[in-house]
């Protein structure tokens, strides 16, 4: 089928809004620490959130933080709720305390909850149901491409129907330059044609434009991980806005 242009979208924060997925888990993790004096007496709740989002996000791919060294789990969905474990286990040992097995139990399922299906339903972003439509119309060729664990992002991807838009959905460890070439040459894309939708100039667009083809990046506030936009990247977006700048385009909505 001839198609005038591709795009390949990202999934959470640019189909859908993602980070109220972990606000309330984080919330009652927080407010069940400050229940202990011990803890409470030395740390407060934006100090407690914090300690969460870089063990949490270090987790990733792995590193070493608070003393501690962790291998890479990328976007398991055990990663989070055993975040909470360990950021409990951490605060009890700075506070001179011993953790408590069953309260171990508990947090691990707050975390869980993080990933109830019945939340995604009516998560869209505020204009995706209608840019997507608006593609369709002009008879442009949608594909999928998220990274996540493949249980939680197929919930996603039932719950909001995505089908309806999107006849090739992919979900993938991590999203690399080689993440992209492969789909160029299994989807047969023409990479003038082709462009990648996505917040995530790590993740959606430095790697696609290094395959070939398009960027669109629509700038989000997200998570801790993807936060992470030092001098360096921050250097390294400028150099590409000027080497593919007839191909990288920056779309600020706010």
């Amino acid at each position: 089928m001839y198609y005038k242009k591709s795009f390949i979208f990202d999934l959470d924060e640019t189909i859908r809004v993602s980070t109220n997925d972990y606000w309330l888990p984080k919330k009652n993790f927080v407010d069940k620490m400050l229940k202990i004096p011990e803890i409470k007496q030395k740390f407060h709740y934006e100090k407690i959130l914090e300690i969460i989002n870089k063990i949490s996000s270090t987790r990733v791919k792995g590193g070493e933080i608070f003393g501690m060294t962790f291998d890479a789990l990328y976007f398991n969905c055990q990663r989070f709720p055993s975040s909470l474990q360990i950021t409990y286990t951490f605060l009890c040992k700075e506070a001179g305390i011993e953790p408590n097995e069953k309260l171990l139990k508990k947090l691990y399922a707050i975390g869980m909850k993080a990933f109830d299906k019945k939340q995604y339903k009516n998560d869209f972003m505020h204009g995706a149901k209608e840019t997507l439509d608006f593609l369709l119309e002009k008879d442009c060729n949608l594909i999928l491409l998220t990274k996540g664990d493949k249980t939680v992002q197929k919930n996603k991807i039932n719950a909001l129907n995505l089908n309806k838009w999107f006849e090739k959905m992919y979900i993938v460890e991590d999203k690399d330059k080689k993440t992209f070439e492969e789909l160029i040459i299994d989807l047969e894309l023409e990479t003038e044609k082709t462009y990648s939708v996505g917040n995530s100039f790590s993740s959606d667009i430095k790697p696609a434009l290094e395959a070939g083809i398009g960027g669109i990046e629509i700038p989000f506030v997200t998570w801790e991980f993807e936060r992470k936009e030092d001098k360096k990247t921050r250097e390294i977006k400028k150099e590409f806005l000027k080497k593919y700048n007839n191909r990288y385009f920056l779309i600020n909505l706010v």
